[in-house]
């Protein structure tokens, strides 16, 4: 998952240039931090998981996903792009179609990359990597002007300047989900309202946009969004949707809402789903 969401980067930038990645690398770091802070167990923020998991889809998280991202991130900027993508290319060719496991992909870094280039990194910096729980300093600290933009706006809007002054026709998704997250704690419902009344943000038909604001809605207790999200958990199945925002209603004191929704909404979700939503409610 890591190869995949590393290759999906680069796909983004080729496709939409640089800026586009990093601002996705970026929001990706957030949620990658996010579930380190949340995760059960030390070792589950590890990239080589622990023999002893519960359940295989424990392993899944954006540990594995973003996180195996970034370690290949670190190898691409130590290595070179060029000799990186020519070491990519042959692991491709050599694995494709099989099942390997972390210490096989070590061995052929190892012959493959590593030997021709034995001062890019130590020994060290690989186990912090794979090995030890969270992620090394080494973990890169994607910076978007972008994103600094979107933070003068909120500084402005929240000191005291007009809904309406806010600009956003230029924004893509990135920078809506920038925005949503970067929202300060102490946002009132008022204040949601009046983003709402001008964005129409609660029925936002862009799940991600939609995810994010339902999440700022549950911590603020910003009743009109609650019908809408209703709705949302009616018809969206996705995990990285729907785990975090039952949980968040079971932690703002809106279980008996948040089992009222799942009772009707369990049937048409997928059995991982399920086995995970249960577990919620049940801790």
């Amino acid at each position: 998952e890591g190869f995949t969401s590393y290759v999906e980067n680069r796909t983004m930038e080729a496709l939409y240039g640089e800026d586009r990645a990093v601002m996705e690398r970026l929001l990706d770091k957030q949620a990658l931090m996010r579930d380190i802070e949340a995760a059960a167990r030390p070792e589950l923020t590890a990239l080589k998981m622990p023999a002893d998991l519960g359940h295989p889809d424990d392993a899944f998280s954006q540990v594995s996903y973003v996180g195996g991202m970034f370690f290949l991130k670190f190898l691409e900027e130590r290595f070179g792009r060029e000799e990186f993508d020519a070491f990519l290319r042959a692991y491709f060719d050599e694995f494709a179609f099989k099942s390997i496991t972390t210490e096989d992909f070590l061995t052929y870094f190892e012959d493959g990359l590593w030997a021709d280039q034995p001062d890019a990194v130590t020994e060290g910096e690989i186990n912090a990597w794979i090995y030890q729980p969270g992620f090394p300093d080494s973990i890169e600290n994607p910076q978007s002007d972008a994103f600094n933009k979107v933070d003068g706006q909120i500084n402005a809007w929240m000191g005291g300047g007009e809904v309406d002054g806010l600009e956003t026709s230029a924004w893509t998704t990135h920078e809506w989900l920038y925005f949503i997250a970067q929202l300060p704690e102490a946002i009132t419902s008022d204040q949601m309202a009046a983003l709402d009344g001008r964005f129409s943000l609660s029925t936002s038909q862009n799940a991600e946009i939609a995810n994010a604001w339902y999440m700022r809605a549950i911590n603020v207790g910003y009743e009109p969004a609650f019908e809408p999200l209703d709705g949302f958990l009616m018809r969206v199945g996705r995990g990285k949707f729907i785990y975090r925002l039952y949980a968040a209603l079971i932690e703002n004191d809106r279980r008996d809402w948040a089992e009222a929704v799942y009772e009707r909404a369990r049937p048409g979700y997928h059995p991982i789903a399920q086995r995970r939503i249960d577990e919620i409610f049940a801790e």
